[in-house]
């Protein structure tokens, strides 16, 4: 996998998002007709629709940073997102793209920590954020 930080790539993000998204250093495995290695899938890897993608945050956040990863299946640009939804286009051989989300499917805990303010835990993954509803 290759990664690019939005503002420069550096060690530290690239081993967060390895343990984040792969619980450890990205691994390869042989493609099963042509036998070049290709990078191991992050975890939570599944096919989305394109109606599910432009439904997604993915529109509402910019990436945290982008990657590349070569998989049995076509080359995957990757979009690492700030709360670990994080979604990737794959150009197929066949000349059709294709998009997929990974990373954790978040379980949220609720609980309200002031007027307005809630802190949101995933109970999968640990994930936290708060949001304050204010106008």
């Amino acid at each position: 996998m290759l990664l690019d930080r939005i503002t420069g790539a550096d060690k530290e993000l690239r081993a967060s998002v390895e343990k984040t998204y792969w619980g450890g250093k990205v691994g390869s495995e042989p493609h099963p007709k042509y036998g070049y290695g290709c990078d191991v899938l992050p975890n939570g890897w599944k096919e989305i629709s394109w109606s599910d993608f432009a439904g997604s945050h993915f529109f509402w956040y910019t990436p945290i940073a982008t990657g590349w990863l070569r998989t049995t299946i076509g080359d995957a640009r990757l979009f690492f997102m700030h709360n670990q939804i994080s979604f990737a286009l794959l150009g197929n051989r066949d000349g059709t793209v294709k998009v997929f989300q990974f990373g954790c499917q978040h379980q949220m805990d609720s609980v309200n920590v002031g007027n307005c303010l809630n802190r949101y835990t995933c109970k999968l993954c640990g994930f936290a954020e708060t949001v304050d509803s204010s106008d």
